[in-house]
């Protein structure tokens, strides 16, 4: 086996410190986490990564990304791919556990991690917003968008050090900005660390070549049916 990962962007700093810790050296490409906002993009550069960035000597991809949207829906390729069985990126980062739960995000709670990419930040995306309508109407537009989260969840797991003012001075501004209560939340980089040594069980979709992916394998019907009721 010849393995690479692929990464999105928003776990690049993830992907690292499983790295380091595992001592393991695979090579990584990187996805545009920006295309997060558009699925159909990101599916789209998944499809360019494994068909033309990726050097047709690593017969195993490791996919550091969660189903995110639809990505992955009915797609297959000439290698081996490996990717953890979860919604998205925040999910992924949630995991601490050994069994399968594709989705630990609790209602009511907006999340926080890899806080310096800006992919999920308040603060970054309300002075994007005041630059076109001014800060009094972005004001406005965020107490509706995030009404119904009153509590901003920050994500602590290996990757970033949330004793530094940097992310101290970030968390605040975006907890203020859409009038959350701050708490911390454990996470881990355990689904990562497992995907890059091998260790793909319950928790990961294991497709050979010409198999094809689909949202069931990321959810099984149980799970479904469990959501469907809540």
């Amino acid at each position: 086996m010849k393995a690479i990962i692929l990464a999105c962007g928003n776990l690049l700093p993830h992907v690292r410190a499983a790295k380091e810790k595992c001592g393991v050296d695979l090579p990584v490409v990187c996805l545009n986490m920006n295309l997060h906002a558009t699925p159909k993009k990101m599916r789209q550069a998944v499809i360019t990564a494994m068909e033309k960035r990726i050097p047709k000597v690593y017969d195993t991809v490791l996919v550091a990304q969660g189903y995110c949207g639809g990505v992955w829906e009915d797609l297959t390729f000439n290698r081996k791919v490996v990717i953890p069985r979860v919604d998205d990126c925040v999910s992924l980062a949630l995991q601490t556990g050994e069994h399968y739960q594709p989705d630990l995000k609790v209602k009511g709670h907006y999340y926080l991690f890899n806080i310096l990419s800006g992919l999920f930040s308040p603060k970054k995306l309300f002075n994007k917003f005041s630059h076109q309508y001014g800060e009094k109407k972005t004001q406005e537009i965020f107490d509706d968008w995030f009404k119904d989260y009153p509590y901003l969840d920050v994500v602590v797991s290996d990757g970033e050090d949330l004793s530094e003012p940097k992310y101290q001075k970030e968390i605040a501004d975006s907890a203020k900005l859409i009038k959350a209560d701050v708490e911390l939340v454990a996470g881990s980089n355990l689904l990562i660390e497992k995907l890059i040594t091998g260790r793909w069980d319950e928790q990961f979709i294991v497709k050979e070549p010409g198999e094809r992916i689909s949202m069931n394998d990321f959810f099984d019907k149980s799970w479904l049916d469990f959501q469907e009721s809540k």
